[in-house]
């Protein structure tokens, strides 16, 4: 009788300890997988924003040069009306974002973007035609363009 006793309960124990390490196993795999998946969903996240951001600015960029050359008011009346600032204050923040997730190695051109939209909003000259100007913002999105997702 004693040992039938010791036998069930050594079987119940050694199921719990077996059950314990098969679902710790399962859940260390589940949560790598988790990680990996919202890992991932957030990189895309930035990257889709930032794009977002960098072709409204890319465009309002290229709308204000061109207007620049014919009415020298035109920057700071179409910034007004447009929320330019605001453009460039989420371009920057999507900058940051995008920055964090996929390395500093970005930041030059993000940064050489910046410049091209400084000058021109404080009316300082650019040594570039509209096409010249055209060509380098297009040279600069190609580089984010093919990003390729680890």
């Amino acid at each position: 009788m004693y040992i039938d006793s010791v036998i069930f309960w050594n079987t119940v124990l050694s199921g719990i300890i077996i059950g314990l390490v098969v679902g710790g196993i399962l859940g260390g795999f589940g949560y790598v997988i988790w990680k990996k998946q919202n890992d991932y969903s957030k990189r895309q996240d930035a990257y889709t924003s930032f794009m977002n951001s960098l072709y409204i600015l890319n465009s309002l960029i290229l709308r204000l040069y061109e207007q620049r050359e014919i009415n020298k008011d035109f920057v700071d009346e179409y910034l007004e009306k447009s929320n330019g600032r605001e453009v460039y204050k989420t371009y920057l923040d999507n900058s940051i974002k995008f920055t964090f997730y996929f390395g500093d190695g970005y930041n030059k051109n993000s940064n050489a973007i910046c410049a091209i939209f400084l000058k021109i909003t404080t009316n300082k000259d650019i040594e570039m035609t509209y096409e010249e100007l055209e060509t380098f913002l297009l040279s600069k999105v190609q580089i984010y363009v093919n990003i390729k997702f680890k």
